[in-house]
């Protein structure tokens, strides 16, 4: 009962995914959270978050979400070690993360 009223289990799943660099799992969590969310303020406060299909690309902005923490990850992992950082990685998952952002920016607007 717990769980259930706290999102728990949702948060927990992100936090597994995000620790694993799971892309796919981090998006499913994503979505699971925005609905559990939406619901509780919609009982809360009678408001709840603007539906899905409202923004330009419901999928490719979750996805873009998930892609760049994931590289952000994976560059703080590559960056913060007792040796000499491999820049060659390390640009890759700036560069990454630079493309998610333009795809966040045009992905998840409102129409």
């Amino acid at each position: 009962m717990t769980a259930s009223q706290t999102g728990y289990h949702n948060y927990a799943g992100f936090l597994r995914n995000y620790m694993r660099m799971d892309v796919r799992g981090m998006s499913s969590y994503m979505t699971r959270i925005y609905d559990w969310e939406s619901n509780v303020d919609n009982i809360c406060i009678r408001k709840p978050y603007p539906a899905k299909s409202t923004y330009t690309n419901w999928n490719k902005c979750v996805n873009s979400g998930a892609d760049f923490m994931a590289a952000d990850r994976q560059f703080g992992q590559g960056y913060m070690t007792r040796t000499r950082s491999n820049w060659t990685s390390l640009s890759t998952d700036l560069v990454r993360m630079q493309m998610d952002t333009f795809s966040l920016q045009t992905n998840c607007n409102r129409n």
